[in-house]
């Protein structure tokens, strides 16, 4: 190969194998079992391609500082996209997050901000899941996934509104699971990421920080007819660069054993900065409730009778 990519037509024979190699890599079938082989302890049967990425409610409530914030309804949406399905622990995915402040009590009923998140990331280790037949070992620090990738925030605004950030980030999400029918879980997902902030923004790290650590504490529960409830209270923190500044962000949700698709009571205490990119360096005290919605469901656990579990966490 050497000799003949020392000739210019040589080095051109050269440069279209290896484009040739690429465009087969590009055209590879929709499923990608190439990708990242299974073993028997990692294989995970495909059954979707689009699943929830973080957390999805619609909420609104009463501030506790009317000085400094108004009562807004406020709401997220988020999912994830499989850009190369397999049944390995390897994956390759986009998402899509939207996080919006709604003024919807005022005369015209404006948005005061929304916020726009893409994210492209690589992942190892659980995907999705509804991959999932068996439940994490009672007891065991368990980890689930770590990821990979580059992501994109801003709130669309132009002039002296416009914000945004670009970075690329690191997360990983470890369970601790005991119990079956009746189980308690303990969840932490810490993320760092290093950041490329705007003009517009340019202190934006004094307040959010190089990172932030996302931990469940919830209880589920089998009913003897299938359906199943939790209950489940969760934290957000981060800590800016600058003093106190910072983010606690509180939840607690309950889900009722409904027959029907996976959505919960829900309310959201919010203590910090960075609620929305607009006012990101301004501080927020905020109490808000109203229902959350996710895709889990209950699956079975491939033993004989099809035994019916409750689904742990969302991963």
């Amino acid at each position: 190969m050497s000799a003949l990519t020392s000739t210019p037509n040589g080095r051109a024979v050269a440069w279209s194998v290896r484009a040739g190699l690429l465009a087969l890599l590009l055209v590879r079938p929709a499923r990608a079992d190439w990708f990242c082989t299974p073993s028997e302890s990692w294989r995970q049967p495909v059954s979707r391609l689009f699943s929830m990425h973080e957390e999805n409610y619609f909420i609104t409530g009463i501030p506790s500082d009317p000085e400094t914030s108004t009562n807004q309804v406020k709401f997220q949406l988020s999912f994830k996209f499989d850009l190369a399905p397999n049944e390995g622990p390897c994956g390759l995915f986009v998402a899509y997050t939207q996080r919006s402040l709604w003024n919807a009590y005022a005369a015209s009923s404006p948005f005061e901000d929304s916020n726009y998140n893409p994210q492209v990331f690589l992942v190892f280790g659980l995907k999705d899941i509804s991959a999932l037949r068996t439940l994490p070992p009672s007891g065991q620090f368990t980890f689930l996934w770590a990821r990979l990738g580059a992501e994109h925030e801003s709130n669309g605004k132009g002039g002296s509104d416009s914000r945004s950030w670009n970075r690329i980030f690191v997360s990983t999400r470890f369970l601790v699971l005991w119990g079956a029918e009746s189980a308690l879980y303990l969840s932490l997902q810490p993320k760092l990421w290093l950041p490329f902030v705007s003009s517009d923004n340019p202190d934006l790290v004094d307040y959010v920080g190089y990172g932030e650590l996302v931990t469940q504490l919830g209880w589920h529960l089998l009913l003897t007819s299938g359906r199943w409830q939790d209950l489940t209270f969760g934290v957000l923190l981060r800590k800016g660069t600058v003093g106190s500044r910072g983010t606690v962000q509180l939840s607690l949700s309950y889900r009722p054993p409904w027959r029907f698709t996976s959505f919960s009571f829900y309310a959201q205490a919010f203590f910090g900065y960075d609620e929305t990119l607009l006012h990101y360096n301004e501080r927020t005290s905020v109490f808000r409730f109203g229902i959350a919605f996710d895709d889990r469901f209950s699956w079975t656990t491939g033993e004989p009778g099809s035994v019916m579990r409750a689904p742990p966490p969302p991963p």
